[in-house]
């Protein structure tokens, strides 16, 4: 069976530009034949399969030590966020505190005004206002 590069790189479950990538490397074999308009790569079944297989040996490995290290590593990174998060949450609820006593001082300030207010009502007029008889 003769795949197109679609098909070729939803088989293989990689990009176009992997599959082209691979075929100008010669590491993927493939041929052009005529298309309806242009010419047109196909790959074999069993090239692909064979780059496929070729491909996952290439993988990388670590050696344990290093990948120890990267663990703690990520491990330590972690636990900092951990520590930063819970920081940030204490400040948080600080300022949520904070805001909460100066909404209550703002109450009583109003509060306070209004008495005050209330209280120049009721006192008597000056005496200006009594001698000439505006109050």
């Amino acid at each position: 069976m003769q795949y197109t590069i679609k098909e070729a790189q939803s088989r293989a479950n990689v990009s176009r530009d992997t599959i082209m990538r691979a075929i100008a490397n010669k590491k993927l074999a493939a041929h052009k034949v005529a298309g309806r308009f242009k010419e047109e790569w196909r790959i074999e079944e069993a090239d692909l399969l064979t780059w496929l297989q070729r491909d996952r040996n290439d993988t990388v490995a670590l050696p344990v030590a290093v990948y120890m290290d990267m663990t703690q590593t990520i491990q330590a990174y972690s636990s900092l966020v951990v520590k930063v998060m819970d920081e940030l949450g204490s400040i948080k609820d600080a300022q949520a505190a904070q805001e909460a006593r100066q909404d209550e001082r703002d109450k009583r300030l109003v509060e306070v005004m209004r008495l005050m207010l209330e209280e120049k009502q009721k006192k008597k007029p000056g005496l200006w206002a009594r001698l000439w008889g505006n109050g």
